[in-house]
Order: structure tokens, then sequence, then C-alpha cells
């Protein structure tokens, strides 16, 4: 029953690629103290979510955390945290510009690339 005694998850890590547990416990309206760095960058948005650069940082934000109650999830949150808009983020992050798109079609069609397409 940790999640209903328990209002502050730290994670040290910077080498944790899918970060599962920080998005689990901003989602179960946790306080969550992470090290800033670019695998937490999407989680600062978060009210909840106390980053730190260095070990005053770091016992700053967890005397702040338990000091102080979380803010409640808002929609707008909880949707971030969402499969729906994970998928919505891999869609964007991975789309192509139509006029990208239209100049790579063009130049693979002249071929002047220096690549061979073969079909079939």
């Amino acid at each position: 029953k940790l999640g209903a005694t328990h209002k502050i998850f730290i994670n040290p890590s910077t080498s944790e690629v899918l970060c599962t547990t920080v998005a689990e416990a901003l989602a179960m309206g946790k306080f969550v103290v992470v090290p800033s760095h670019p695998s937490n960058d999407f989680f600062a948005q978060f009210p909840n979510c106390l980053t730190y650069t260095n070990k005053e940082e770091f016992v700053g934000n967890l005397y702040y955390a338990m000091t102080h109650a979380p803010q409640p999830l808002s929609e707008e949150y909880a949707h971030a945290l969402s499969w729906e808009a994970a998928i919505e983020r891999l869609e964007f992050a991975s789309s192509i510009p139509q006029k990208e798109a239209d100049a790579m079609a063009e130049a693979l069609m002249s071929n002047q690339t220096g690549v061979e397409v073969c079909s079939g």
C-alpha cells in the first residue's frame, strides 16, 4: 500500500530509458524528484516533478516535497501521460513535412542522388 502512504518518488537515474516509474508516480499524483537530464525533460512540465542539478537542489526539492502536498493531476496532464498522447507525440516526431518528402521523391526520381533504387 505504498501508493496510499507515500507521496514522494525519487529516481536519481540518468540511464533509465523508459522512465516508466516516473510516469506512474506522476499519474498517481505523487511528487517525483529527478535529475535535470534529457531523459527527464518530458516530465519537467508537470508541477509535481521537481528536478535538480546538484546536491543542494536535490535536498531543497526533497524538503519541499516533504513539507507540501502534491497538486492533483489535471485532465491536461493526465492526458499527457496517456497512451493516446504518447502515440500523438510519436506520430509528430516521425512525420516528414510534405515539402521534404516531395524533394526526396524528386531527387530519387532524377537518379542524381548516387543511390540506385531497385523495385521488385
